[in-house]
């Protein structure tokens, strides 16, 4: 039975043993974001609220399937060749699940991209291109890996297919940072409450970004230099879960603690869309704080200047200053 091995066991287990693990570890640190999300934002809108408890679903579906493979593996099937070398659920749970999380979050994204600059709708194209091509590389991977008698064959089997659903993921990664820095800086950073939180979400936008991108490279390079080995698995085993707490750092980034000896989190998002609101409220600050200044200076009646706020029906704050107006970011 041994020399059905093709693959000495430890690179077969190894990554494996290391994939449940990280799987466990990064399902719970999403699961303590979407508990901060449930107690900060109750009031966001139903279709957020859906989008993230779906991709939460999904990954507690993923990682079952993972524990009922482990158990297959090292339990039931403990000094069995044939149960370390079977590929049980991981053609599907994998795949699949990596590039629907995926495309839900680099389309989520897209919606914030959108938002932010309407006017921009051009830059939109290239990155639903790559999202749904990396998502219909997923499921033709998906199909491929299903015929696998081997785990071996994962890799193998989807040296070509797999290669240009990582890449095409990547790509995508790539560009929603570089447009949502694009986006961001186009807007008023005169004032330094407002340029404080367009660099945090910069930073947050191209960290995330970063992170996925580079674990959809390494596994690329991995199917590429070695597809005989496992060590491919390890990456696609996490990938969904990285997308998905990328996604909840930016919900959750709207958070702000009251205070380091508090242990109360306050919201800054009431209602309304997924706004970026902490600068909505820096903006209505700053526009009463122009109003008043230039009162004092020009000593005019108070009647010449005018404060607008409007809210459309994305939820998106207007507000405008004497004869300028600025509108905050979605």
């Amino acid at each position: 039975m041994a020399d059905q091995l093709q693959t000495p066991p430890a690179f077969i287990t190894g990554p494996l043993m290391l994939g449940y693990m990280l799987s466990w570890g990064l399902l719970g640190i999403l699961s303590v974001q979407i508990y901060l999300y449930y107690t900060a934002f109750p009031k966001d809108p139903l279709k957020f609220k859906v989008l993230v408890y779906f991709i939460y679903i999904l990954d507690v579906v993923q990682t079952i399937m993972f524990t009922h493979d482990a158990f297959e593996r090292f339990v039931y099937g403990f000094g069995n060749p044939l149960a370390v070398i079977s590929p049980n659920l991981l053609w599907f749970s994998s795949p699949f699940i990596d590039g629907l999380v995926g495309l839900l979050v680099q389309l989520q994204y897209t919606y914030r991209i959108f938002k932010l600059s309407p006017e921009t709708k051009w830059v939109l194209a290239p990155i639903l291109l790559a999202s749904l091509t990396q998502f219909g590389c997923a499921l033709g991977s998906t199909i491929i890996a299903g015929t696998a008698s081997t785990i071996e064959e994962l890799g193998e089997n989807n040296f070509v297919i797999g290669v240009v659903w990582l890449i095409s993921s990547a790509v995508a990664d790539v560009l929603i940072a570089l447009s949502m820095i694009y986006a961001l800086n186009r807007y008023d950073r005169s004032f330094e409450q407002t340029n404080d939180i367009v660099k945090k979400i910069i930073r947050l936008t191209v960290e995330t970004g970063t992170i996925t991108a580079c674990v959809a490279i390494c596994h690329a390079a991995l199917i590429l230099a070695m597809p005989q080995k496992n060590y491919h698995v390890l990456p696609a085993m996490i990938l969904a879960k990285l997308y998905s707490n990328s996604l909840m750092v930016m919900f959750n980034s709207r958070i702000r603690m009251a205070g380091r000896d508090h242990n109360e989190i306050n919201s800054s998002v009431k209602s309304g869309d997924m706004a970026l609101s902490s600068l909505q409220a820096a903006r209505r600050q700053t526009a009463i704080r122009t109003h008043i200044e230039t009162n004092t200076w020009r000593d005019e009646p108070r009647d010449n200047y005018r404060s607008r706020h409007s809210m459309d029906s994305d939820g998106l704050n207007t507000i405008g200053v004497a004869d300028n107006k600025h509108t905050a970011l979605p």
